[in-house]
């Protein structure tokens, strides 16, 4: 089976199979599995989340790779930290812990091999990881920075 996820304002449509995403994910696996409208629809709105998380979540899903930080040179340093903070973020909401490692692991990928993470926190780094994502997330409890 097939589910259409709709993601942020824009309603970017991304066509995920049940299997894939439902092992992942007890948000996923309780929303399509369960007696309510998005099993029977085989779909879900997710406006408030943002579009290059999800990018980054399908291609984490179907192990395409290109979520990997060393390809991502064209974002500013925080910017593209930042995708990392929002998907531990999102792989909190979605209850994923499989999803919320392979997050700190390419974060910490990132920072040994990327040149251009070389900066200093930014403000809104700091807001997003201490005011949104979990309190036992790996970017709190670590002051790892290069």
């Amino acid at each position: 089976n097939m589910f259409k996820i709709y993601v942020g304002l824009e309603k970017k449509c991304w066509m995920i199979h049940e299997a894939v995403i439902c092992n992942i994910s007890t948000f996923f696996r309780n929303a399509f599995q369960r007696n309510f409208a998005e099993g029977t629809t085989k779909e879900i709105t997710l406006e408030e989340d943002d579009l290059e998380v999800s990018k980054t979540l399908v291609d984490w899903l179907y192990s395409l790779g290109s979520g990997d930080c060393y390809q991502r040179p064209d974002l500013e340093p925080w910017k593209h930290c930042m995708i990392y903070y929002g998907f531990d973020i999102f792989a909190d909401k979605v209850g994923s812990k499989k999803l919320s490692e392979y997050t700190w692991e390419c974060y910490l990928e990132c920072v040994e091999k990327c040149d251009h993470v070389q900066y200093q926190d930014h403000v809104e780094e700091i807001e997003i990881v201490f005011e949104k994502s979990p309190t036992d997330s790996p970017f709190q409890k670590s002051s790892h920075r290069s």
